[in-house]
C-alpha cells in the first residue's frame, strides 16, 4: 500500500485505523475525566489511599485524560509514517511535543498540591495534542485528498456516545460511593462504575449505528463460531481415536474443553501473576517489585538459558560479601539467586522432560568427585554424629550445604552453556567482576575515598569471617584472602587470553596487571605465595617464560604504589617471636582448641563434625575458626573428606591439562581453573580455600566451563561488531 499507485487504499486504511483507535481513546479520555474520583478511590493504596492521596491521584488522572487521544493519534501516524519510511516527521513531531510540555511545566512549576500535578497532566497533554496535530497534518498533506467524511462521522459518534456515557456514570459513582465505604468499598465502585459506562457506551454506538462496532462485533462472531467448530469436531474425533470405549458425559465435557484450557494457560498464568503482584502491593510494594524481578528472572531464564550462566558468575562476586538476611530473609544475596535460578532451570528441565527433549550429561572424574565431595562432607559426618551420639547443632547443618551450594552452581553452568561464544562471554563476565573487585579492594587498602568504613558496613565485617580493615584490600568479598583468590583465578584467564592470540592485548594486560596488584593489596602472605605458585603454573601451562619478566615491573609498580599496606605487613615480624602475631595465634589455635580433639579417639577417621568453628568468649566475634585447609578436612569429614578433595584435586588437575591445550574458550578455563588448582593445593595448608565466599564460587562457575562445545550454531558475523566477532571466533590453531 505504500506505492505510488496505492496512495488512495493507504489513506482510507490510515483514516480507518483513526477512526478505530479514537473509538476507544475518545471514551477512556471521557471517564478518566470525570471519573478520576472513583478511579483514584480504587487504586489508591497506603499514604495514597488516604483523603489527601486519592486528591492528588485524581488531579493527575484529570490532566492526562486529553493525553490518552493525544497519544493515540501520535502513535498510529507515526506507525503510517514508519510505513512509508519517513522517520524525519515523527521526530520533528517528538521535538514539538517536548517543546510545548517543557513549556507547560514551566508555567505550572508555582503551583502546589492538586494545582500542580493537574498543570503537569495538562502540560503533558498539550504536549501530545499539538504533536499528534502536526503529525496527522504533515501525513495527510502527502496523501490523496478525499476519505475524510466517514472519519468525521466516525468521531461524531463517538464523541456523542461518550458524551451520553458521562452522566449515568457519573452519577452511578456518587450513588455507590454514598453506599460503599472503604477500600474494598472504592475497587467495588470502579469496577462497576467502568462495566455500567462501557455498557451505556456501547448500546449508544449500537443505536447510532456506529460502523466500528459492526466491525469488532463480526470479528466475535466469526472468533466465536470458529471455537464452537472446533468443540464440535472433537467428539468425533475423539470416537475415532477411541472407537470401543465410550466416554461419560462429564468425560465428553472435559474433551471438549481440554484443547482450549491448554491454549489459555500461559493466560491464566499471566493474569494471576498480576492478581498476585496487585495483592502485594497491598501488603507491601516493596514484595511486588521483588516478585516482579524474580518472575522476570525466571522468564528470561527460561527463555535464554545461558542468561543464569552470566549473572552467577558477574553478579556472584558483587554481592557474595553482604550480611545475610540484610536483602534477603536468612540467606546472603547470592544464594538467593542460587535457588531462583536453580528454580527456573528445573522448571525448564521438566518441560523438556516432558517433551522428550531432554538428555542426561554423561559424567567425568571430576563430577563424580565432586558428588563425593559433597557426600562426605554432608552425609557421612552426620551419619558418624547420629552413631557417635553427639548432639546436631544448626552451625553443622549449615555447614553441610556449603559444597552442594558450589555443585550447584557448577550444575546450573554447565547445563546452560552450549556454545563457544556463551563461554567467552562467561570468562568476559567474570574478568569484569574481578576487575570491580580488585579496584575496590585496592582503594580500601590505601584508605582512600571512606571505602574502608563502606565495605565495613555492607559486608559481614563482624566476625575473622570477614576481616575488613584499612591496609587489606577485602573488598566486596569482606574477606582479603578470598580477594586474592579472585584475582589470581581470573588473572589466569586474561595471561591464557594473551598467549593465545585474543585481540584487545592492551586491555587483558592491563587487567592482569591490576589482578595482580589486587593480590598485593589483600596483604596476605600466604596469597602472595599462591600468586607465586600460579605464575609458575602458568610459566608451564603456556609454556612461555616471558610472564615471569612482565611480573617484574608489575610487582615494581606494587611495591610503589602499595607500600603503606606491605609496610603495615612487615611491620609484623618486628615481634618478640618474629612473627606476626595472626601466625602465632594461628598456630596457637591449631594446638590448643582442634588438633587435641582431632586427634583423640579416633576422630581423624570420621572426623568431629562440619562446623569449622569452636565457640568461645575470649574473641570479640564469639569463635575461632579452623585456620588451616587440611585440618579442616579432616575435622569436618576425617579421611574419606581428605581423599575426595585429593582425588577432586587430582581430576581437576588431569583434565584441566588435558584441555589447557585447546586454544578456544574451554583452553582459556582449563588454564585458569588448573592454575587456581595448583595455587590452591599449595594455599590449604595455611587456610580452606576450597570455600572461601566468591572465589570458591568463581572457581566452581569456571570449572563448568572445562568441555568440548560446539561453535556458534547460527553464524551472523556480518551484522557483529569486530569485537564481538573476535569474542565469537577466537583465531584457532594456536597452543594445538
Amino acid at each position: 500500500m505504500t506505492a505510488p499507485g496505492q496512495a488512495a487504499i493507504f489513506r482510507d486504511t490510515y483514516l480507518r485505523g483513526l477512526a478505530f483507535a479514537c473509538f476507544f481513546a475518545v471514551p477512556a479520555a471521557a471517564a478518566y475525566l470525570v471519573l478520576s474520583v472513583p478511579i483514584a478511590g480504587g487504586i489508591g493504596f497506603g499514604a495514597f489511599g488516604a483523603a489527601g492521596g486519592r486528591d492528588l491521584i485524581s488531579a493527575a488522572l484529570a490532566g492526562l485524560a486529553p493525553a490518552i487521544v493525544g497519544e493515540t493519534l501520535f502513535l498510529v501516524t507515526t506507525y503510517a509514517c514508519y510505513a512509508r519510511k519517513d522517520t524525519r516527521t515523527p521526530l520533528r513531531a517528538m521535538v514539538i511535543q517536548a517543546i510545548v510540555c517543557t513549556a507547560g511545566i514551566a508555567a505550572a512549576v508555582n503551583l502546589h498540591g492538586t494545582a500542580l500535578l493537574a498543570g503537569l497532566g495538562l502540560a503533558f497533554s498539550a504536549g501530545s495534542l499539538v504533536a499528534a496535530s502536526y503529525l496527522v497534518r504533515k501525513l495527510r498533506q502527502k496523501l490523496p485528498r478525499g476519505g475524510e467524511h466517514g472519519l468525521l462521522v466516525s468521531i461524531e459518534q463517538t464523541a456523542l456516545s461518550s458524551a451520553i456515557m458521562v452522566l449515568p456514570a457519573w452519577e452511578g459513582a456518587k450513588l455507590l460511593a454514598s453506599h460503599l465505604s472503604g477500600a474494598t468499598g472504592r475497587v467495588a465502585t470502579m469496577l462497576l462504575v467502568s462495566l455500567g459506562g462501557a455498557v451505556v457506551y456501547f448500546a449508544a454506538q449500537a443505536v447510532l449505528g456506529n460502523q466500528q462496532l459492526k466491525w469488532l462485533a463480526a470479528v466475535v462472531r466469526q472468533r466465536w463460531r470458529r471455537l464452537t467448530e472446533q468443540l464440535s469436531e472433537l467428539p468425533l474425533a475423539a470416537e475415532r481415536r477411541r472407537p470401543r470405549r465410550r466416554a461419560g458425559p462429564v468425560t465428553t465435557a472435559v474433551q471438549r474443553a481440554g484443547p482450549v484450557l491448554r491454549r489459555r494457560e500461559l493466560d491464566a498464568v499471566l493474569l494471576l501473576g498480576i492478581v498476585a503482584v496487585g495483592a502485594l502491593a497491598g501488603v507491601k510494594i516493596k514484595y511486588a517489585v521483588f516478585a516482579v524481578v524474580c518472575a522476570g528472572l525466571v522468564g528470561w531464564v527460561m527463555a535464554r538459558p545461558a542468561v543464569a550462566a552470566y549473572l552467577l558468575i558477574f553478579v556472584t562476586p558483587l554481592v557474595v560479601g553482604i550480611s545475610g538476611g540484610s536483602i534477603v530473609p536468612l540467606i546472603r544475596p547470592n544464594e538467593a539467586l542460587i535457588a531462583l535460578l536453580g528454580a527456573a532451570i528445573g522448571l525448564r528441565w521438566l518441560t523438556r522432560l516432558r517433551s522428550g527433549g531432554f538428555r542426561w550429561p554423561r559424567m567425568d572424574r571430576v563430577d563424580i568427585t565432586l558428588i563425593a565431595l559433597g557426600v562426605t562432607s554432608s552425609l557421612l559426618p552426620m551419619a558418624m554424629m547420629l552413631v557417635r551420639q553427639r548432639p546436631v547443632t544448626e552451625d553443622d547443618l549449615l555447614y553441610c550445604i556449603v559444597l552442594w551450594k558450589l555443585f550447584a552452581e557448577y550444575i546450573i553452568v554447565r547445563s546452560v552453556i552450549s556454545t563457544r561464544e556463551q563461554a567467552n562471554r562467561c570468562l568476559v563476565l567474570s574478568m569484569a567482576a574481578a576487575a570491580i573487585v580488585g579496584f575496590i579492594g585496592i582503594v580500601q587498602a590505601l584508605g582512600l575515598a571512606g571505602v574502608p568504613a563502606l565495605i565495613a558496613k555492607y559486608t559481614s565485617a563482624a566476625s575473622t569471617d570477614g576481616m575488613v580493615e584499612i591496609g587489606r584490600g577485602s573488598s566486596l568479598l569482606g574477606l582479603p584472602a578470598a580477594t586474592a583468590d579472585l584475582a589470581i583465578l581470573n588473572l589466569a584467564i586474561a595471561v591464557a587470553m594473551i598467549s593465545r592470540g585474543y585481540p584487545r592485548r592492551l586491555w587483558l594486560g592491563g587487567l592482569a596487571a591490576l589482578f595482580a596488584l589486587t593480590v598485593i593489596a589483600a596483604a596476605e602472605f600466604a596469597t602472595v605465595i599462591g600468586l607465586v605458585v600460579a605464575i609458575v603454573a602458568l610459566m608451564v601451562l603456556t609454556r612461555s617464560g616471558r610472564i615471569a619478566v612482565y611480573m617484574v615491573p608489575v610487582g615494581l609498580l606494587g611495591g610503589v604504589l602499595l607500600w603503606p599496606v606491605i609496610e603495615l605487613r612487615l611491620s609484623g615480624f618486628h615481634s618478640s617471636v618474629g612473627l606476626p602475631l595472626s601466625w602465632v595465634d594461628r598456630l596457637y589455635n591449631l594446638r590448643t582448641f582442634f588438633w587435641p580433639v582431632l586427634f583423640s579417639d579416633y576422630n581423624w577417621i570420621f572426623g568431629v563434625r562440619p562446623s569449622p568453628r569452636i565457640a568461645t568468649a575470649a574473641k570479640a566475634e564469639g569463635f575461632i575458626w579452623i585456620e588451616s585447609g587440611y585440618t579442616w578436612l579432616l575435622w569436618g569429614g576425617g579421611i574419606p573428606l581428605l581423599a575426595s578433595y585429593i582425588a577432586f584435586a587430582g581430576a581437576v588437575l588431569r583434565k584441566g591439562w588435558a584441555y589447557a591445550r585447546r586454544a578456544d574458550a574451554a583452553g582459556v578455563a582449563a588454564t585458569a581453573v588448573t592454575t587456581a588448582m595448583c595455587s590452591q593445593v599449595v594455599l590449604m595448608l595455611l587456610d580452606p580455600h576450597l570455600t572461601f565466599r566468591g572465589s570458591g564460587d568463581a572457581f566452581f562457575l569456571l570449572l563448568a566451563l572445562l568441555r568440548k562445545l560446539p561453535a556458534r550454531r547460527t553464524t551472523d558475523a556480518a551484522g557483529r561488531t569486530p569485537l564481538a566477532a573476535a569474542i565469537a571466533a577466537p583465531p584457532q590453531g594456536v597452543l594445538v
